[in-house]
């Protein structure tokens, strides 16, 4: 397993994974939302930039909102899928685990299976996590 730890890493935070993901594959995530936050974003990307790249797979947690998951193609946004409970509380650390499957994404935050995520770009594509907005980071691990 590759990581990246220390006390704080920087937000925005762009590394390259540093291996090709594959069934089975993980990604842990530990930080803090922040306080008066309005959001904060994980993608999983096909080049370092957002909205630029293609992104095979974006998360948004929104306070008040929930999280909203999708793809950006080709200078689009794919169709939004939303789920309305939101299990990050201000201020307060949360870990998330990100499995891969041959077909999704599996995602647990704080313990608990959340979400999955179809793959509709092949994560073959992917070479670069993003994160960035509201909250801390203390940790990424591959």
């Amino acid at each position: 397993m590759h990581s990246s730890f220390s006390k704080k890493l920087d937000v925005p935070f762009a590394s390259q994974i540093p291996h090709r993901l594959v069934p089975g594959s993980r990604v842990w995530i530990r930080g803090a939302m922040l306080n008066d936050a309005e959001r904060f974003t994980i993608d999983f990307q096909c080049g370092p930039v957002a909205e630029k790249d293609d992104g095979a797979f974006h998360m948004s947690m929104r306070p008040g909102e929930g999280i909203v998951r999708n793809t950006f193609e080709n200078d689009e946004w794919g169709r939004e899928e939303r789920t309305s409970s939101f299990p990050f509380v201000a201020g307060r650390p949360y870990d998330i685990e990100i499995e891969v499957h041959s077909k999704k994404f599996s995602v647990r935050i704080n313990g608990e299976h959340f979400f999955d995520f179809t793959h509709r770009i092949p994560m073959e594509r992917i070479s670069y996590i993003l994160i960035a907005g509201n909250t801390t980071l203390h940790y990424v691990g591959y």
